[in-house]
């Protein structure tokens, strides 16, 4: 997996060895397993709504006739587990318990669990013997149920459906190997998504920050990208005024409906903003995703050259040693009401030349000014 699953919902792109330091042998790079015992191998993944999700791979039994691996997706990552498999094995505690998953075995018994530990009746048998296996295994979070059904060997299982749930991975999974680590061989692997109704935008992390401290002179620099069908469009926009907006992510003439990515970030100089909200609105045909930002503006109206900054949540203001004594005022109106009402004394600078206070980022814009003797 690439960047492209962090697009898809998943934190990050690392595969996870539910035992862990609790067996010494590994997924190799070429597909066979050297661990002994009944292992998995999970990958954090997020599913969103209005997708079909298909994992697809290979696979090839080289020996041990009782030997059974499984694919599909699970509800939680295990690192370090006592139990390394999927929830039909006993379902105990460090067991990344399955959520529409499938299961065979070398003499083509097939297993299909779309909830859980609920083997689907009717289902397919596959291909006995050592001999290569296409599967698939698909979920649909398409409505407000979640539909699934899997395919192996041509054979198609029965679907199954729950109500969204939690899912936390894929997941790849095998019984002992009995010490051999050539009895199975994953050839293939490969998780594909698809957007058959089309996507609302949403934002791929890291989104912005949820608030932001200005300075006059400085540029107020935000990065976000956006994901959803195309074609998608972003605008920021500070009170009624668009500061600066954009349409990428055309269309895929033979899959109108793929989502992809649209870069919406913004640049602009802190003297252009005013006070109020600042939002980022991406929108496409099927919805539209609005983020706010709080603004935290402090504004040097004096002649004396006076030092703004921000570290780890605090105000610090400074200026000339030879003006001692100045209290720090805070309102959180609008200076276009007026700047001589609504003053609060938020820090007094007795004998220096400094003061330091905490940020409160649930007030929203702050104004801050100096008083001197």
């Amino acid at each position: 997996p690439t960047l492209a699953s962090v697009l898809v919902g998943a934190p990050n792109s690392v595969w996870v060895d539910s035992l862990g330091t609790n067996d010494t042998g590994v997924m190799q790079a070429n597909g066979t397993p050297t661990t002994t015992l009944q292992d998995s191998w999970t990958l954090p993944f997020t599913p969103q709504a209005g997708y079909i999700y298909t994992l697809s791979a290979t696979e090839t039994f080289l020996g041990a006739p009782s030997s059974w691996v499984a694919m599909g997706f699970c509800q939680a990552i295990v690192t370090n587990g006592t139990v390394g498999v999927t929830g039909k094995i006993n379902g105990g505690t460090g067991s990344p318990n399955g959520m529409d998953w499938i299961l065979w075995q070398q003499n083509g018994s097939v297993q299909y669990f779309a909830t859980g530990t609920a083997n689907l009746a009717g289902t397919a048998t596959a291909t006995a013997g050592n001999v290569a296996h296409a599967v698939s295994v698909q979920l649909a979070t398409t409505g407000a149920v979640w539909t699934c059904s899997a395919v192996i060997d041509g054979h198609a299982t029965s679907a199954g459906s729950f109500s969204p749930t939690n899912i936390a991975g894929i997941i790849i999974a095998h019984n002992s190997t009995g010490g051999a680590n050539t009895n199975i061989q994953w050839n293939t692997f490969m998780l594909t998504q698809s957007a058959p109704g089309g996507v609302p935008p949403y934002l791929v992390p890291p989104s912005p920050p949820t608030n932001s401290i200005t300075l006059a002179s400085q540029t107020v620099t935000l990065n976000a990208t956006a994901f959803g069908s195309a074609p998608m469009g972003y605008y920021w926009i500070n009170n009624s005024t668009v500061l600066a907006s954009g349409a990428t992510n055309t269309p895929n003439p033979v899959t109108p409906n793929n989502a992809a990515p649209i870069s919406a970030n913004l640049s602009v100089p802190a003297s252009s903003l005013s006070a109020g909200t600042l939002e980022l609105v991406a929108t496409n045909a099927y919805g539209t995703n609005i983020t706010s930002i709080t603004l935290v503006n402090a504004i040097n109206t004096n002649s004396v050259p006076i030092n703004f900054g921000e570290t780890n949540g605090n105000l610090y203001v400074s200026w000339p040693a030879n003006h001692t004594g100045w209290t720090l005022q805070a309102q959180t109106n609008n200076l276009s009401v007026g700047i001589s009402t609504n003053w609060v004394n938020v820090a007094n600078s007795t004998g220096t030349n400094q003061v330091v206070v905490p940020i409160n980022l649930t007030n929203g814009s702050v104004f801050y000014r100096l008083i001197y003797p």
